[in-house]
């Protein structure tokens, strides 16, 4: 067999929406996702996925079978179980287009039965191999508990083993219990974070063959050095005999490092060592967040390789080095995968901005995600025939744009670390004719890098108010003292249009208690000054428009863009859609699914806005932590379409005729 271990993720949801609706697989302009600008191109995928590899159809390389799961309940994104077919070969991999297999949770790849072919076991659930990538119904293996993570013969006694995931202490799921307490902040106001720590360990299931089945005795934590193995979120772990003497070590993954343990023991009485931490290319952290590493034979060179699954959907390979003086195994830097026919994707969390930012004369697409990028997606085509061909991080000053939440910067705690939710507003704040860059984030700040013209971005400068206290429009469970910067709801992308008509851009984004409000732009551009907020965006009964009353995790994460949807010589506002929409609402869960319109039915003087949705269809959603609508004329017939960034990553594309008339018959 040329498989080693699977990877198992315990985030099981049911199967995304059909073909012939939006999503993957719809026609263009029916809310089907921008395609990449060639045949072949970069690994694409949907969000947080777990996946298992073998050679299923046993032509002598590694094929994939991943789970993406729909985050927060978004039915229409790229979700599901999919076989990934490698069309290459062993030295040079290449995936087909992804085919959907008919089943619902996370798989792990285990000859079951004995006969060479790798089977999949399916949440307790033995479906064998029938060949040509065809898979038995389930047969259900008695006794098979949940949150199994691998399986593995881990004492070679012919009979699989299971690990599980486990936890070292109270409270140490993700998000904290401490994020959801309405009236207690999270943090002192020292920034110490109140709430619990995703200590992992895994738990050791040996198996024991019973007659015709198998029953499997846990025999506790599995331990390192006496103590029981420990690693900050996941555990992903994976088995395969990195130091060559002839028995099975371990390497875990967990937010974001790989941690190695040594087998000192034997091949049927394993004992482990103290972990350590694991290198890759010249990093010990890897730039993904919640990591999947799968041990593959992955070429002909027989060092177990990895294979690295990760939150952004994207799939990468590590090629196993060898190991150095400490018996530690070296890997080279992660590596993308190539597929056939791949989707544009920005990570997870895309977070949209349309503009032409070359100034060729067509329109590129500037995107933030969860990872704290920022993206840019250049059109080397035109506008009549688009070709997104190169994806490439915006850089201030030649340094990549990076934020991260550290220590105390998300209010989901610490366990959001390595996030940086970043929200690009790509505008021209300082008059100049080119597009600078305007950058909300996981902080709940926003920052201005001034672009030279026909150059670089400017190092950032914090947006702050004018003539004013900042804490009279913090949010009340932002921790840190005010030092005058301009502090708003978290992952809120603001518009940045001149509201006002004093020839200054202003920003529109929430305000402390979740009401749209404006902020008017005031003195020199490259100051990056606004005034205090002003709640003038109101409904029809003169209540002011709020989008969320949720407070700590459950606020912000709106996404608000201004344009005249239709047509009628005004302004009105469209934004995307959000979990922490205004719960209090009795049509919450009608609005927040694919785009919400207010319609301003005043004019631009008394602005009052009635609220639509911006979809067709009552059963489509890709609202699962919050999406992004772009307004733009995508298609060239002189009126204005959406683009949407979603939970998956993918930009999908519903044209005027689909959002009014519905799919053609």
């Amino acid at each position: 067999m040329k498989f080693i271990l699977p990877i198992f993720t315990l985030f099981l949801y049911p199967l995304s929406a059909p073909a012939q609706t939006p999503g993957w697989g719809a026609p263009n302009g029916c809310g089907a996702p921008l395609r990449w600008g060639g045949e072949i191109g970069p690994w694409w995928g949907g969000y947080n996925p777990g996946g298992t590899a073998a050679d299923f159809d046993g032509d002598g390389d590694m094929d994939i079978v991943i789970f993406y799961s729909i985050g927060g309940g978004a039915q229409n994104v790229f979700a599901g179980v999919y076989l990934y077919e490698n069309i290459g070969n062993q030295e040079k991999a290449l995936f087909s287009i992804p085919r959907k297999l008919p089943l619902t949770k996370a798989p792990l790849a285990y000859d079951w039965n004995n006969d060479g072919r790798p089977d999949l076991i399916e949440s307790g659930q033995w479906r064998k191999n029938l060949g040509g990538f065809q898979f038995a119904d389930g047969e259900k293996i008695p006794r098979f508990p949940d949150s199994v993570r691998a399986i593995a013969d881990v004492n070679s006694d012919g009979v699989p083993d299971l690990l599980l995931s486990a936890d070292l202490a109270p409270d140490a799921v993700w998000p904290s219990s401490a994020v959801w307490k309405k009236d207690e902040p999270p943090y002192t106001l020292d920034g110490i974070w109140k709430g619990g720590a995703m200590r992992k360990s895994l738990r050791l299931l040996l198996g024991q063959r019973q007659r015709r089945s198998i029953v499997w005795k846990d025999k506790g934590y599995l331990l390192a050095d006496g103590v029981p193995l420990e690693v900050y979120g996941g555990p992903d772990p994976t088995f395969a005999d990195w130091d060559r003497d002839g028995d099975l070590d371990l390497i875990v993954g967990s937010q974001t490092q790989l941690t190695y343990y040594e087998n000192t023991g034997t091949k049927s009485s394993p004992r482990f060592r103290r972990g350590q931490r694991v290198l890759a290319g010249d990093a010990y952290d890897l730039p993904g967040i919640f990591i999947h590493p799968l041990a593959v034979l992955w070429n002909a060179d027989a060092l177990p390789d990895l294979l690295i699954f990760q939150e952004s959907g994207e799939t990468t390979w590590l090629r196993c080095l060898g190991h150095d003086e400490n018996s530690v195994p070296r890997f080279a830097a992660e590596e993308t995968l190539t597929c056939r026919e791949p989707m544009l994707d920005a990570g997870c969390l895309a977070v949209l901005s349309v503009i032409d930012w070359d100034r060729d004369g067509d329109l590129d697409i500037v995107s933030g995600n969860s990872y704290g990028e920022v993206l840019l997606f250049t059109n080397s085509g035109d506008d009549k025939n688009r070709r997104f061909d190169s994806k490439t991080p915006l850089t201030a000053e030649g340094v990549p744009i990076v934020v991260k939440g550290g220590a105390n910067g998300s209010i989901q705690g610490p366990g959001e670390a390595h996030f940086g939710y970043t929200c690009p507003v790509a505008s021209d704040w300082d008059g100049d004719s080119w597009p600078d860059l305007i950058l909300a984030d996981i902080w709940g700040l926003c920052s201005y890098f001034e672009r030279i013209p026909g150059g670089e971005l400017k190092p950032p400068r914090s947006f702050r108010v004018a003539n004013g206290p900042a804490r009279s429009y913090k949010p009340r469970w932002v921790w840190w003292k005010d030092d005058g910067r301009l502090v708003t709801q978290w992952r809120c992308q603001p518009a940045a249009v001149d509201w006002n008509r004093d020839g200054r851009l202003d920003l529109i984004t929430l305000d402390a208690e979740g009401c749209l409000a404006l902020y008017p732009g005031t003195g020199q551009p490259s100051n990056a000054l606004v005034e205090a907020p002003q709640r003038v965006f109101l409904l029809e009964n003169d209540a002011p428009i709020r989008i969320t009353n949720g407070v700590g995790g459950r606020s912000g994460r709106a996404r608000i863009i201004v344009a005249d949807w239709d047509g009628d010589g005004d302004r009105d506002i469209i934004r995307g859609c959000t979990q922490a929409g205004d719960h209090e609402d009795p049509h919450y869960r009608d609005y927040e699914r694919v785009a919400v319109w207010y319609e301003n039915t005043g004019d631009d003087r008394r602005f009052r806005f009635r609220r639509s949705l911006l979809q067709h269809g009552e059963n489509v959603s890709f609202c699962g932590h919050a999406t992004s609508p772009a307004i733009v004329d995508w298609d060239g017939d002189g009126r204005l379409d959406l683009l949407l960034g979603a939970e998956d990553g993918l930009v999908y594309f519903f044209s005027r005729e689909y959002l009014e008339k519905g799919p053609s018959e």
